[in-house]
């Protein structure tokens, strides 16, 4: 009875953990005012304020006739050209996962938007966000591709996906390593 009881609440420890693993925070990019270029908003500073982490998603939200969210190099970034973009949104209110730690651009490839300020440098952190709150599941509109063309997913599957196969993963591994501590 005992070594059920351990191994049960170790089991729970491990859920917890992986809980806080598949949380993630989302930032509003701009806050109320959004991504634009009508008003200006020092997104540095907006950006400077936040701590972005693996998990966390960015959410655009702007007029698509007026502008448009490119994930571009630094070079580019620092240019506000988009010779090579990684990535073009268009729909107006795009949710972007933030899938591992490293430093992302984005521009608005809109005529003088990105020299008036419309860009965003975010660097994430290595590992999850375990203090903010669970991040909100969509499935996201078409995303352009440099063709013209377009394109629809979801990420709420591959979210999914991939938080059912770290569930799996922490209960072997806690089967695994219990019965060596608890007997």
């Amino acid at each position: 009875m005992e070594f059920s009881f351990k191994r049960n609440m170790i089991a729970f420890f491990f859920f917890i953990i992986f809980v806080g693993i598949c949380d993630g925070v989302v930032h509003k990019v701009g806050d109320s005012a959004g991504w634009t270029a009508a008003v200006y908003v020092d997104y540095s500073l907006w950006s400077s304020s936040q701590n972005f982490n693996v998990g966390d998603t960015l959410v655009f939200e702007y007029n698509p006739l007026y502008s448009n969210v490119v994930q571009v190099s630094r070079s580019e970034f620092h240019a506000c050209t988009t010779l090579s973009p990684e990535a073009v949104y268009v729909t107006g209110n795009d949710s972007i996962v933030i899938w591992s730690p490293g430093h992302f651009f984005y521009i608005s490839s809109f005529v003088g938007s990105c020299q008036a300020g419309q860009k965003l440098d975010v660097r994430v952190l290595d590992g999850p966000n375990l203090t903010g709150p669970p991040m909100k599941f969509s499935v996201y509109g078409p995303t352009a591709q440099l063709d013209g063309s377009y394109h629809h997913h979801s990420d709420f599957a591959a979210i999914l996906l991939s938080c059912v196969a770290m569930a799996c993963l922490v209960i072997a591994i806690a089967f695994l390593i219990v019965p060596q501590y608890c007997c």
